[in-house]
């Protein structure tokens, strides 16, 4: 049985992961310089998968936990690019993995531990997605314009800043309205 109030949460995290990943795209147009604009998609990502519950999540009566916010982040960003879904939810399933790797044995909400995880997890992604955009584009012959490919080349100044802001910006992450709904309470 699927509870009403955990449904509404799960549609406020979709909708938080949109409006990040717009703000982000509207920082980028108007704001920043695109190189420097931080993922405020992964702050929001980390913050909530470091406080699931795994036991909570294994249950087998809740339907949603991890694949639920790795479909929430992965749907946001489908609906926002152009990008094709399988390297978007391949991307953020390797950072939920990621991410699990520094939680088993330290506890990952610590200020030093988040920025470490959320500057190693933004570059992996970071990483991920410029190889995919590189496969994509070397195997469509239609596409020879040399300068796109290398268009984000700055791109590990978002990265900094995604890791400079992660002590600030998730605890804020977790006080929106319809987020705290599965996490461990401390």
């Amino acid at each position: 049985m699927i509870h009403k109030g955990r449904t509404l949460g799960w549609v406020l995290l979709v909708c938080w992961f949109t409006w990040i990943q717009a703000g982000s795209g509207w920082l980028g147009a108007r704001v920043l310089p695109p190189a420097w604009v931080p993922h405020l998609g992964v702050l929001l990502f980390l913050a909530v998968a470091a406080r699931l519950d795994v036991r909570l999540m294994a249950r087998r009566n809740e339907r949603a936990g991890y694949a639920g916010l790795v479909l929430a982040a992965a749907a946001s960003e489908i609906a926002l690019t152009v990008q094709a879904p399988a390297p978007v939810l391949a991307g953020w399933i390797g950072l939920l993995g990621w991410q699990n790797l520094w939680r088993r044995g330290l506890d990952v909400e610590r200020p030093l531990l988040r920025i470490l995880v959320s500057g190693t997890g933004a570059a992996g992604l970071l990483v991920w997605r410029r190889l995919v955009l590189d496969l994509d584009l070397a195997a469509s012959a239609a596409s020879t314009d040399a300068g796109f490919l290398h268009a984000d080349a700055g791109a590990w100044r978002g990265v900094l800043l995604t890791a400079a802001l992660a002590p600030l910006v998730m605890p804020l992450a977790l006080a929106l309205p319809g987020i705290g709904l599965y996490w461990r309470k401390r």
